[in-house]
């Protein structure tokens, strides 16, 4: 969800409803918001790939998705609207429950491993 704005920041908000300028500076908060997407991403492949504590990257994103609905929630809450917005918000809800997901089935899977091993 991250490579879309990062390219096309002022074609990523017009399709969600935002609005913004067309100059470059308002570029800068949407890449922000989409580099923050784009480096938790990397990291959970890496820490998959490498063995590493994939769990951390999960929490990171889970938090990152959630902060994104819940902002979308108080604009939406003041006065904000659009199908489209509407659209964006669901989608960093849902981000946010498979993150989740993800996360408990990773740390269940660790359990399972430690306990298989020891036993």
């Amino acid at each position: 969800f991250g490579l879309v704005p990062m390219v096309a920041p002022r074609f990523f908000c017009r399709s969600f409803g935002l609005p913004i300028e067309d100059s470059p500076a308002a570029d800068v908060i949407v890449r922000s918001v989409s580099s923050r997407d784009i480096i938790n991403g990397i990291g959970i492949i890496s820490a998959a790939m490498h063995g590493g504590r994939v769990g951390p990257w999960l929490i990171a994103r889970a938090v990152a998705d959630g902060t994104d609905a819940g902002t979308i929630a108080i604009a939406f809450a003041s006065g904000a609207r659009g199908w489209r917005f509407g659209l964006l918000g669901a989608l960093a809800a849902g981000g946010t429950v498979a993150d989740l997901v993800l996360y408990r089935a990773n740390k269940s899977i660790a359990v399972a491993g430690k306990t298989g091993s020891a036993g």
